[in-house]
């Protein structure tokens, strides 16, 4: 998780269930003071069994960020105001300096170096659809102290496909499959049908050049994903295996 102290920032682990899930929202407050007369980059947080009090350990090193960043864009995650919390790893933001007009925004940010490979995999999936009208608009990477953690995109109003938007769906997800793309997740609710379009929402589990049978797997799996969604119809279908 980050913290900060003006303009530097510092990474805060914790060990297994230190902080329950409701403290770790808003970290900060919570913890024992930290070191102000050493450098360090890392405080490490654990709970002593006995005394279940918080003890600290910290460490000087350098901090891993996204390796692949491609868009101009750099935006100080000091400079984004949550508006909405959606996950613990996306927010709906708006940000407080001037690149930007005060429009909402999705953030999508590390705290974990855990969660760094699944938004590189986004990053790198934005850069390869730019253009393409098949995801929302890229607007810029987030950085802390220089280290990309995250991105931003536009936040795009639309309804989630049903079973009578398939066709539009399947044409969707061809044009990703010839241009050797696999988004991983095609969960009704990462099918957004919009006014231009269909968009998809979530591509932590990309993958580029995938075989043709689990192209025709994910295709069969969206369907299901169609069908089941349907009123009366869940779990009716299950395609799995249909390319094994």
């Amino acid at each position: 998780m980050i913290s900060t102290t003006a303009q530097d920032c510092e990474e805060l682990p914790t060990t297994p269930t230190p902080l329950d899930r409701k403290t770790l929202r808003t970290p900060p407050k919570f913890f024992p003071r930290l070191p102000v007369d050493e450098e360090w980059t890392v405080a490490c947080f654990s709970r002593d069994r006995s005394s279940r009090d918080l003890n600290i350990s910290v460490s000087n090193r350098t901090l891993p960020g996204v390796d692949r960043p491609w868009h101009h864009t750099r935006v100080n995650y000091l400079d984004l105001e949550e508006t909405k919390f959606l996950t613990p790893t996306v927010r709906e933001v708006v940000d407080r300096s001037t690149d930007f007009p005060r429009n909402i925004m999705i953030a999508t940010m590390a705290r974990f170096e855990c969660e760094l490979p699944s938004v590189e995999k986004e990053t790198r999936a934005y850069q390869l659809l730019e253009g393409s009208g098949l995801a929302p608009r890229f607007l810029g990477h987030i950085h802390e102290s220089g280290r990309i953690i995250g991105f931003l995109r536009e936040r795009v109003e639309g309804e989630p496909a049903s079973l009578q938007d398939k066709d539009r769906c399947q044409s969707a997800l061809g044009r990703l499959h010839r241009m050797e793309i696999l988004i991983g997740d095609v969960s009704q609710g990462n099918l957004l049908i919009t006014e231009q379009w269909v968009k998809f929402l979530n591509f932590k589990r990309l993958e580029e050049r995938p075989s043709d049978r689990a192209k025709v797997h994910q295709s069969m799996s969206m369907y299901a994903e169609l069908v089941n969604s349907e009123p009366g119809c869940r779990n009716r279908f299950d395609f799995r295996g249909y390319a094994d």
